[in-house]
């Protein structure tokens, strides 16, 4: 499902397209507001988006064989809620 297929759906349980569109952008940049302020975004039964820091580390080019450092960096995690992760193994076994 991508932006536009969730825009769609969203017009199905009774918004508009205009409304449906807002609704989609403005959770996204709550979303990315909340994580650029270095805090958790909690959903309750949906899930939680976190940062996880990453520290520079020493890799080998494959290729070469030439040491590379990879920089440090922040990685974003989601984590399913119990009712995400129930409805998606429910409709597994279905």
């Amino acid at each position: 499902m991508n932006k536009q297929n969730l825009v769609t759906a969203m017009q199905t349980e009774g918004l508009s397209k205009t409304e449906a569109i807002r609704a989609v952008e403005g959770f996204m940049a709550a979303v990315t507001e909340g994580l650029a302020q270095d805090e958790r975004v909690s959903l309750f039964g949906f899930g939680t988006f976190s940062l996880v820091d990453h520290r520079s580390r020493a890799r080998r080019n494959p290729r070469t064989g030439e040491k590379v450092i990879v920089p440090a960096r922040t990685t974003i995690t989601f984590s399913s809620g119990k009712h995400l992760s129930d409805q998606v193994n429910r409709n597994d076994k279905e």
